[in-house]
């Protein structure tokens, strides 16, 4: 049997942001390839790339979270000069991102990926759920969105709240997506 990787880029790239007035720049999908396929990065990296690094280092994320983030920043790092219109990931951002994730250890692994304006973003999803936090520079607040598809409705809620006042579903604890 063929072993298969989940490629999801960003939050950008979902079609229906449940923010009025916000829309996608990309029209990527949801792609399941091979693993011997998978995307390979160019080893070219953005100038502060070592500042994301360092970062990641020093936040005391158990190996774990750690490593899959490492490798996401592999990706969201690298120098890209067809994206030369997008704002490149923001630093402020990344640091609130590993703040969050080190003040709320019972939480499962994200997707991590960064949006059109350089904003780290975190995604717990499956088929049916997806929940998502957008974290801006200053550290006061965090944007939320969390979707789920249920039989008779799709439910969407969101909203800003501080880091440690963000409605955190149980789904996306440890073990329900390990």
């Amino acid at each position: 049997m063929e072993k298969v990787q989940d490629l999801v880029a960003t939050p950008a790239d979902f079609d229906d942001d449940p923010r009025s007035g916000a829309r996608s720049t990309h029209r990527r999908r949801r792609t399941r390839v091979p693993v011997a396929q998978a995307y390979v990065p160019s080893g070219r990296f953005i100038s502060t790339a070592p500042e994301f690094f360092g970062q990641l280092g020093r936040a005391g994320l158990p190996d774990a979270m750690r490593s899959p983030i490492g490798g996401a920043l592999t990706v969201l790092l690298e120098e890209d000069d067809e994206d030369k219109e997008l704002a490149p990931p923001n630093l402020a951002s990344f640091s609130g991102l590993l703040s969050f994730l080190v003040q709320h250890p019972d939480l499962s692994v994200p997707s991590i990926g960064v949006n059109p304006a350089g904003l780290f973003v975190s995604t717990w999803q499956d088929r049916a759920f997806r929940f998502s936090l957008e974290f801006p520079p200053s550290a006061g607040a965090v944007w939320w969105a969390h979707i789920e598809k249920r039989p008779e409705k799709t439910i969407v809620e969101d909203g800003w709240a501080a880091p440690n006042n963000v409605p955190l579903p149980p789904r996306i604890r440890q073990p329900a997506f390990a």
